[in-house]
């Protein structure tokens, strides 16, 4: 493996890290809405590093690419000529669009502290929104499914969103499981993420599935593909993070009242965060180095 894929995982896998910090701190911030300034400002903090993360990690990747294609050392990286040649690809368009909803969820976050203003408000709700569908849209934009029709792209945003939602929710829920307050809020909060998160479950899958009848001829080739053996660790994987997620629903929320309850919940989350790392890992290696 040469440098230029080393720096292209990582960057891609960074881009995944903003997207889900952008798409479940929103979420989160929505959940939590009544829990005071100090817990928006964190949120909000959560949301802005995120989408710098992950337009910085954007445009490494468009660089990584470009160095990669021009094989001249780190020169080959800014070459003008053959930058807008690759702005004009797949990959230009999708760099575009993703750098975009970074930049518009940062903007969002600084309209946050002018909310109340109702026009502020719904300009603020505008941007948010605009935000997540640039994130989510762009990855239609290259690879297999970009080539397909629009049903499978269809699929593929709503299967990005569910999991980006998801796991970007994930560090929100630690940090209020850690921060000062009542056991009643949290265990409110606790129970509409587990509410909705039942939906993102279900669509999650259901996407996935679909997604992977159309870039699969047979299920033979879930056992005999790189692609697909690799694809069955990934399930495995989320398996072990769904089965995680339903402990904390069923078991550990109930238990916010006992006195090590909230310790309890956020180990358990803290630990479905590195779980989820891993399968961000596994999703750019498998959209990277072992196509369908």
């Amino acid at each position: 493996m040469s440098p230029w894929d080393i720096w292209s995982l990582v960057s891609k896998l960074l881009v995944l890290v903003g997207a889900s910090t952008v798409s479940g701190g929103t979420f989160s911030l929505y959940l939590s809405r009544d829990f005071g300034d100090d817990i928006s400002g964190r949120m909000r903090r959560y949301i802005i590093l995120g989408a710098m993360l992950g337009a910085v990690a954007t445009m490494v990747t468009f660089l990584t690419q470009l160095g990669a294609i021009n094989q001249n050392g780190l020169r080959g990286m800014f070459d003008p000529q053959m930058a807008v040649i690759i702005g004009q690809s797949p990959l230009g368009y999708a760099t575009g669009t993703r750098f975009a909803g970074f930049t518009i969820a940062i903007a969002a976050m600084l309209m946050w502290q002018y909310r109340e203003r109702s026009r502020l408000y719904y300009l603020y709700v505008v941007f948010g929104l605009s935000a997540l569908a640039s994130l989510f849209f762009s990855f239609t934009m290259m690879g297999h499914i970009a080539e397909l029709g629009i049903l499978p792209r269809l699929s593929i945003v709503i299967h990005v969103a569910a999991a980006l939602l998801w796991i970007g929710s994930l560090y929100p829920l630690w940090l209020l499981c850690n921060a000062d307050v009542s056991s009643a809020k949290l265990k409110t909060v606790m129970e509409k993420f587990g509410r909705v998160a039942i939906y993102l479950v279900a669509l999650l899958l259901t996407a996935g599935v679909y997604l992977l009848t159309q870039l699969l001829s047979s299920i033979d080739q879930l056992f005999s593909t790189p692609y697909g053996q690799a694809m069955l660790i990934k399930l495995l994987a989320v398996v072990a993070l769904l089965t995680l997620g339903a402990l904390n629903k069923f078991f550990l929320v109930s238990r916010l009242y006992v006195d090590t309850g909230r310790q309890s919940l956020a180990r358990s989350i803290g630990l479905e965060m590195v779980m989820a790392l891993g399968i961000l890992a596994m999703t750019v290696h498998l959209t990277t180095n072992v196509g369908p």
